[in-house]
């Protein structure tokens, strides 16, 4: 399984709650994993002035920075459309994940809202990170607090696509470090020979392996629920062109579906 490295993670925000949590999340495992936080926002065309958007979108993020004063980010504010600033940026940085908050993201579309545009379209690795955990939150505390990862869920059919998201998953919960869960959904024998094969070449992680039935999208998301996981890796083939628009697959399902993070990993 090749290394996937992470560098540098970007994120962008609009100042919106469902934003700052993102930036914390974003901020939180770029520290626990040496990695550089960069944070990005987009503002329209208008006119020069303490008011101008110009002007705004560099308030927020001296914001950012003063929120955060010992974290490694890097701050960038750009005219533009969201999207087209988000993904350009990501391109010419030589990002490795950007991070998008997963408001928009569940229910049964399958286009629509930055998010959305983002996944499809990204260049690199993208993070849709759980906004909603904080809701869980005892009363008092932080509601943009760094949400802890300590559990890893990633299924594999065996492929080469799969295994490179197995190999992204492994990574990260070495860097991290966090448990590893190994989900193969298919039939008993096959899949516990292939999770055995796939745990053996993982070192320095602790790894757990589960096969179950089913649909393998659904199955996927019911189990990380079901394991209390803080994290699915899913591959993103099948996330592109009319095949992801008509038959979704399980990359789109899961980025859909899942009450939790999700890091859909570049394999394509």
């Amino acid at each position: 399984m090749s290394e996937v490295t992470l560098r540098t993670l970007l994120v962008g925000t609009d100042g919106s709650d469902t934003a700052a949590v993102a930036v914390a999340q974003t901020i939180g495992l770029a520290q626990r994993i040496g990695a550089e936080a960069l944070v990005v926002t987009a503002y329209p065309r208008g006119e020069g002035g303490d008011e101008s958007p110009a002007a705004v979108a560099s308030g927020l993020l001296r914001d950012v920075k003063r929120q955060y004063p010992d974290a490694p980010l890097r701050a960038i504010a750009r005219e533009g459309d969201p999207v087209e600033v988000i993904l350009g940026v990501a391109a010419e940085e030589g990002a490795d994940v950007i991070v998008v908050g997963n408001r928009g993201m569940t229910g049964k579309r399958v286009l629509g809202g930055i998010p959305d545009k983002v996944t499809h379209h990204a260049p690199c690795h993208v993070l849709v990170a759980d906004t909603n955990w904080a809701a869980i939150l005892p009363t008092g505390e932080d509601p943009h607090a760094q949400q802890p990862v300590g559990r890893i869920l990633v299924a594999t059919d065996g492929s080469p696509t799969a295994d490179v998201a197995v190999g992204a998953a492994a990574d990260l919960a070495r860097a991290l470090p966090a448990e590893l869960h190994l989900l193969h959904v298919g039939e008993e024998a096959h899949g516990r020979a292939l999770l055995e094969r796939a745990a053996g070449d993982i070192e320095d992680v602790e790894v757990h392996r589960r096969v179950v039935g089913g649909d393998p999208p659904t199955r996927i998301v019911d189990v990380a629920h079901e394991a209390k996981v803080d994290l699915i890796v899913v591959g993103n083939k099948g996330m592109r062109g009319l095949r992801r628009v008509f038959l979704g697959g399980v990359p789109n399902f899961v980025s859909h579906h899942a009450d939790r993070s999700v890091l859909i990993v570049k394999t394509t």
